[in-house]
């Protein structure tokens, strides 16, 4: 079973000490290391070259926004998931605009952030349910004051019921089920629907869907 390593930058040990306990529970993860302040998470990087990153916003010397800019510049293809107290549209949208793979709230539960980082491990970007709510409605509220109109891609009918599950953050697991569907066909149907939007990740996926108000 391959083995990712997982690099925790938090500068308070209770929630250090919580992603270690949810990450020793993962059966295909490993520790790369710990760390409590920005430009200590950017040197350990360099030198264990983790699979993902776990970082806060709010850090000594430099912030997780800051962290993950340096970071992205070593390597781009860096997966940065934040973790962090703030759920207010700013910092998220800040994030998003850094690069980050991920985003879950504190108050959200331990399942949540196992959950996003299984995701971002396989090479999906998610943002966990309550930051999703956050992004569609800063877009949305972006949507309303914009008065050129946008030309829509075509998009099936059964397209579109998989694009709106995938926007309230259902895995491709959970859309098959409900769908009554293969895993295989909500895979054909999320690339054929990425492919339309010129979309590349979740993320850009749920941002232009939002845009072109398809949900």
């Amino acid at each position: 079973m391959q083995k990712y390593k997982v690099l925790v930058a938090d500068d308070h040990d209770l929630f250090r000490e919580g992603i270690k306990t949810l990450l020793k529970k993962m059966n295909n993860v490993i520790l790369a290391g710990e760390v409590k302040r920005g430009k200590h998470v950017v040197e350990l990087y360099k030198e264990v070259k983790p699979d993902a990153v776990i970082m806060d916003i709010s850090m000594p010397d430099i912030n997780g926004i800051e962290a993950t800019k340096e970071i992205l510049r070593i390597d781009p293809q860096a997966k940065i998931i934040i973790l962090s107290m703030h759920d207010d549209e700013e910092y998220i949208g800040r994030c998003l605009d850094a690069g980050v793979k991920g985003y879950v709230i504190k108050s959200e539960s331990g399942m949540e952030l196992r959950h996003t980082i299984e995701l971002v491990l396989q090479g999906n970007s998610y943002f966990s349910h309550f930051a999703q709510d956050i992004v569609l409605s800063r877009l949305k509220q972006y949507r309303s004051h914009k008065h050129t109109p946008i030309e829509q891609p075509h998009i099936t009918k059964r397209e579109l019921q998989i694009l709106t599950l995938i926007s309230q953050g259902l895995t491709s697991n959970a859309i098959a089920e409900k769908l009554f569907i293969s895993i295989r066909t909500v895979e054909t149907h999320r690339t054929n629907i990425m492919r339309k939007l010129g979309v590349k990740n979740v993320v850009e996926l749920i941002n232009k869907a939002a845009e072109l108000d398809l949900v």
